[in-house]
């Protein structure tokens, strides 16, 4: 059980440090201007869309709790994950949820302390 509430806490704490510094990156004049969040459409059972046509999994709700709890504005759009990485690089996103760090995006986005392993 105590495991279980330090990855939920390391989840949180990874969200709110990516909202934070995706706001403060991207200099925009309007701080109070919704976040942009992108996300893979193909990842259950962390981030896929539901039948509804809703973004859903354990990502989205994580990153909408945090959101919720710290006053944030903005919404999860998932799409194909090239989209997804392509709008991080060029700014048109400010978050992304579930990008797996490598040398390589570690260049070109700022990642937050890792806060799961998936094999």
């Amino acid at each position: 059980m105590a495991r279980d509430h330090g990855i939920r806490t390391a989840w949180i704490v990874m969200l709110v440090a990516m909202a934070l510094a995706a706001r403060s990156a991207s200099g925009a004049a309007d701080p109070g201007r919704p976040l942009r969040v992108g996300g893979d459409r193909d990842y259950p059972p962390y981030s896929f869309v539901d039948a509804t046509g809703h973004p859903a999994g354990f990502s989205v709700d994580v990153y909408e709790a945090v959101a919720e709890a710290m006053h944030l504005r903005g919404r999860v759009q998932l799409g194909p994950w090239t989209d997804v990485r392509s709008g991080i690089e060029t700014g048109t996103l400010d978050v992304v949820i579930g990008m797996f760090r490598s040398a390589e995006r570690d260049r070109l986005v700022d990642f937050a302390l890792s806060h799961i392993v998936i094999s």
